[in-house]
């Protein structure tokens, strides 16, 4: 079952998971995101001052949480469906060295849940 936030589309392996499942995992990252954003000032300072709004900061980095997790985000372009990142970038557009980063990026921000905010992880985990 494949669940939609916006433009992004959140894809389960072998369909698993339920709409519960995905509403608990999505709101778990959208109230960290949102927590977090209250408290790290200086570094919501730098994504403004880079032209991000309040709603691309938390969506974002929702998004990140659940790719850590384990979900796939796509979305569907002139029909066809597109492997996207957090950012809405086809992944298959990507450089290899992009492609290196993206990974080195969630396997950095898994790791980082796992140590300083394994609750988040918790809820709607799939790569356990």
């Amino acid at each position: 079952m494949d669940f939609k936030d916006g433009n992004v589309y959140f894809k389960v392996p072998h369909n698993v998971s339920s709409a519960t499942q995905f509403s608990e995992s999505l709101n778990t990252c959208v109230q960290f995101q949102v927590a977090t954003y209250q408290k790290n000032g200086q570094g919501v300072q730098v994504f403004r001052s880079l032209g991000y709004t309040e709603a691309q900061i938390i969506n974002q980095g929702s998004r990140l949480c659940m790719e850590s997790k384990g979900w796939a985000l796509y979305t569907v372009v002139n029909n066809q469906v597109q492997h996207v990142d957090r950012s809405e970038r086809v992944y298959a557009a990507m450089s290899e060295r992009e492609l290196e980063l993206a990974r080195d990026l969630l396997v950095g921000q898994r790791a980082w849940y796992l140590q300083y905010a394994p609750q988040v992880l918790a809820v709607g985990d799939l790569g356990k």
